[in-house]
C-alpha cells in the first residue's frame, strides 16, 4: 500500500507538530511517475487555520489525480478533490479571499487542446451570512482569537467568529441599547 506522509514541524524548535499519512491505494510496481505537485496555502478552515493543499497526481498516464486540503491546526483532512491535478489559489472576484482554481485539459498530455477550468469561491471566516439577520463584528468575547459578532432584534445576541455557536441572548427592550 502506497501512503503520503505529511510532517507538521515547530519553526521554533523543530519538534513535531502533528503528522497525518494519507493512504492513496493498493500497490504500485514502481513509484515512476507519482508525482506531488506544488504544495500552497488556501483559506483559513472551519477552525480557523489556514489549509494546506496538496495535489497528489499516480501518473500522468493512468490514474485519477486528487488534491487534499489539510488544517495547518491539526493535519486533518478537510477536503479531498477528485480528479484536480493541478490546482492553484487566486482572488477572481476581487473580495479580499483567494477561490480555488483547476484547469482540467481535454488532454492530459497536450494543454493546447482545450479543457475546463473549475473554480471553487473561497470564503472568508467571517462570512457568517448562513446566520441570517444583521450581524455585526465586535470584540472577541471568548477570547480564542477571532472577534464575534452581535445582532439586536429584540434580543443581544452574540456568536463565536470562530465556529458560530451561540455565545449569548438576552431579552432587551429597545431602551437597553442606549445611554444618555
Amino acid at each position: 500500500s502506497l501512503s503520503l506522509f505529511v510532517d507538521a514541524l515547530s519553526g521554533r524548535d523543530g519538534h513535531s507538530l502533528w503528522w497525518r499519512e494519507i493512504r492513496l491505494g493498493d500497490s504500485h510496481d514502481s513509484c515512476d511517475g507519482l508525482g506531488i505537485g506544488e504544495l500552497f496555502w488556501w483559506n483559513s478552515g472551519p477552525d480557523g487555520w489556514p489549509q494546506l493543499v496538496i495535489p497528489y497526481t499516480a501518473s500522468f498516464d493512468e490514474g485519477i489525480p486528487r488534491t487534499f486540503v489539510l488544517s495547518a491546526a491539526s493535519g486533518r483532512i478537510q477536503q479531498t478533490a477528485v480528479g484536480a491535478r493541478e490546482p492553484r489559489a487566486a482572488d477572481l472576484d476581487g473580495d479580499g479571499t483567494s477561490d480555488f482554481l483547476d484547469f482540467r485539459p481535454t488532454h492530459h498530455s497536450a494543454f493546447d487542446g482545450g479543457g475546463k477550468l473549475y473554480a471553487l469561491r473561497g470564503m472568508s471566516a467571517s462570512e457568517w451570512s448562513r446566520l441570517g439577520g444583521v450581524w455585526r463584528g465586535a470584540s472577541d468575547f471568548d477570547g480564542d482569537g477571532t472577534d464575534d459578532l452581535v445582532q439586536t432584534s429584540g434580543f443581544l445576541s452574540a456568536v463565536s467568529g470562530r465556529d458560530g455557536h451561540m455565545l449569548w441572548n438576552i431579552r432587551a427592550s429597545s431602551n437597553d441599547f442606549y445611554s444618555s
